[in-house]
């Protein structure tokens, strides 16, 4: 009788263990695959009261380039009145340019052929590049970079006039 006892103890002993084991293997593996799901899809782009109504969707969104609602005081920093004439070094940077600026906007800016993002792209300038700013235009720059790329840029607070 004694043995008997043992043996029905321990096989609710080994199934108890089976079953405890089974029931941590199937939560672990569960707990994966959620985490996998939900790792996997990136989440929706987020949407801030200052966006405009026409901003590009995720598919072509332009990361390059700040959002186009931007005031336009904002966009291009009007030059100072100086009372002085300019020095030959002054002028010189500038190549008949209206000023020069430097790229401020950390990820760099797509510099396309017009003022505008439906305009096709020419290359990209990266952030500290050195530029000339030749023509502004409702928020965009025409640019010529310290590597002869010559474009439209957008303004706003991507690029800082140099001193």
């Amino acid at each position: 009788m004694a043995v008997k006892q043992f043996a029905v103890g321990f096989s609710k002993f080994v199934i108890g263990v089976f079953l405890a084991l089974a029931v941590i293997g199937l939560a672990g593996v569960a707990t994966t695959k959620y985490f996998l799901t939900r790792l996997t899809h990136l989440p929706e782009r987020p949407v801030y009261n200052n966006d405009s109504p026409a901003q590009p969707t995720a598919a072509n969104a332009d990361a390059f380039t700040a959002p186009a609602d931007a005031p336009p005081t904002e966009t291009a920093p009007q030059p100072a009145p100086t009372t002085a004439a300019p020095t030959p070094e002054e002028e010189a940077p500038t190549e008949e340019g209206l000023y020069d600026a430097t790229v401020v906007q950390a990820i760099g800016l797509l510099v396309r052929s017009g003022p505008g993002p439906e305009h096709g792209q020419l290359g990209g300038v990266d952030f500290q590049d050195q530029l000339t700013v030749l023509e502004e235009s409702n928020g965009w720059l025409r640019i010529r970079s310290e590597n002869g790329i010559e474009g439209w840029v957008k303004g706003g607070g991507n690029v800082q006039r140099s001193n």
